[in-house]
C-alpha cells in the first residue's frame, strides 16, 4: 500500500513538473515573439530613421549645391559687369588722352612724353585695382569653397557614423537572436 501512495505521489509529481515544463515553454515561446516583435519594430524606425536622414543630406547638399552655383554665377556676372565698365572708361579716358596727344604734340615733345607717363601711370592704377578686386573675388569663392567642403566632409562623417551603429546594432541583435536559439534548444 505504501508502495501505492509513492507511486501516486510520484505521479503527481511528475505530472506537475510536466505541466510546469509545458507552462515554461509556453512563456519562452510567448517572450521570444514578443522580443523579435520589437526587435522588428526597432529595426524599422532605425530604417525609417536612416532613411530620413539621407533624404535630409542628399537634400542640403543640393541646397548647398545650388547656393554655391549661384554664388558664383553671381561672381562671375559681377566681374563681368566691372570689366565691361572698367573697359569703357578706359576707352573713354583713351580717346581724351589721344585728343590731348594730337593737341600737346604741337607744343613739344618733351611736354608729350611727360604726359604720357602720367597717364599711363594712372592706367596702371585702374589695372593694379582691377586686379585687386579679381583676387577679392578669387579668394571668396576659395574660402566658399572651403566652407563648403567642410560642411559636406562633417555631413558625410555623420551619414557614416549612423551606417557604423546600424552594423553594430545588428551585429547585436545577432548575437541576441543566436543566443536565444542556443537557450531554447
Amino acid at each position: 500500500m505504501e508502495n501505492e501512495k509513492i507511486l501516486e505521489l510520484m505521479t503527481r509529481i511528475y505530472n506537475d513538473l510536466k505541466g510546469g515544463q509545458e507552462q515554461l515553454r509556453t512563456e519562452l515561446t510567448a517572450g521570444q515573439e514578443q522580443l523579435r516583435t520589437e526587435l522588428t519594430a526597432g529595426q524599422e524606425q532605425l530604417r525609417t530613421e536612416l532613411t530620413a536622414g539621407q533624404e535630409q543630406l542628399r537634400a542640403e547638399m543640393q541646397a548647398g549645391q545650388e547656393q554655391l552655383r549661384a554664388e558664383m554665377q553671381a561672381g562671375q556676372e559681377q566681374l563681368r559687369a566691372e570689366m565691361k565698365d572698367g573697359q569703357e572708361q578706359l576707352r573713354v579716358e583713351m580717346k581724351a588722352g589721344q585728343e590731348q596727344l594730337r593737341t600737346e604734340m604741337k607744343d613739344g615733345q618733351e611736354q608729350l612724353r611727360t604726359e604720357m607717363k602720367e597717364g599711363f601711370s594712372v592706367v596702371n592704377r585702374k589695372l593694379s585695382s582691377l586686379e585687386e578686386r579679381l583676387s577679392f573675388v578669387e579668394k571668396s569663392v576659395v574660402r566658399i569653397e572651403n566652407d563648403h567642403g567642410a560642411k559636406l566632409k562633417a555631413l558625410f562623417d555623420g551619414y557614416q557614423l549612423n551606417s557604423e551603429k546600424l552594423d553594430r546594432i545588428e551585429a547585436e541583435v545577432i548575437r541576441h537572436d543566436e543566443y536565444i536559439l542556443r537557450r531554447m534548444k
